[in-house]
């Protein structure tokens, strides 16, 4: 059984990476947190902020998909197949598409397309282990974070770190901890925005004007399917 971790790019992977590594000692793909490559050459999961290849060239993509070497690694741009995901664990990180349009697309379409393609992605996905945990909720709530780690259904370690009480009475201090460790390695990214009130989910769409916001919804409505856009139902309604 594989454990694949799709999101896009801003949508809360690093705060999910922290709560595994510090409660677990399991290592996740990415730049380091707290769990070092030299003592785990393995990760427990596979992500990818773009499965289905949107934002790769044709030749690219072609590249990707027929080498015959190619080996899922820690990258943060591996191609999946949905259809190959039989009795594997799927979740999607899913945050406000106003918010990432803005902060993760600097308003352009093109690379909205990602977001887009991720909720395809899970749609599509050949797994009934699939879910969607949305960017408000598990970075919000310990409940959240605790039910998305036990649907990972990560490896066993000794101990139970994976308690909701462990995980929401060390909550505040990782959340610090986690915010420092990201505006150091994602520095080039601008950081963590919101460092000083995490809890203001919509701190990026107020750049909007109503007409971009209402492009934006006439885009997402020619996108994507009735079942695909009861995904983005929460910030709709």
């Amino acid at each position: 059984m594989k454990r694949y971790v799709i999101s896009t790019q801003r949508s809360g992977l690093n705060w999910l990476r922290y709560n595994i590594e510090y409660h677990t000692g399991l290592r996740t793909p990415g730049k380091e947190l707290l769990v070092s490559k030299d003592t785990q050459k393995e990760s427990c999961f596979i992500r990818s902020h773009d499965p289905m290849g949107v934002s790769y060239t044709r030749s690219q993509y072609l590249k990707e998909v027929f080498s015959l070497s190619k080996k899922i690694s820690d990258s943060a741009w591996n191609i999946i197949n949905p259809q190959r995901t039989k009795n594997d664990v799927v979740i999607l990180l899913l945050r406000d598409y106003r918010e990432v349009f803005v902060r993760t697309a600097n308003k352009n379409y093109r690379k909205f397309d990602v977001y887009l393609s991720n909720i395809r992605f899970l749609n599509k996905a050949n797994t009934n282990r699939k879910k969607v945990f949305y960017y408000e909720d598990f970075v919000k709530n310990p409940e959240t974070m605790s039910e998305m780690l036990s649907f990972l259904q990560l490896p066993e370690t000794e101990g139970d770190h994976l308690s909701l009480d462990n995980i929401s009475n060390t909550w505040d201090k990782k959340a610090a901890a986690s915010v420092d460790k990201y505006s150091v390695n994602q520095a080039a990214g601008g950081g963590a925005m919101t460092k000083n009130n995490r809890y203001d989910f919509k701190h990026h769409q107020q750049e909007l004007n109503q007409e971009e916001l209402d492009s934006l919804d006439r885009y997402i409505n020619d996108s994507l399917t009735d079942s695909e856009l009861s995904y983005l139902f929460r910030y709709r309604s």
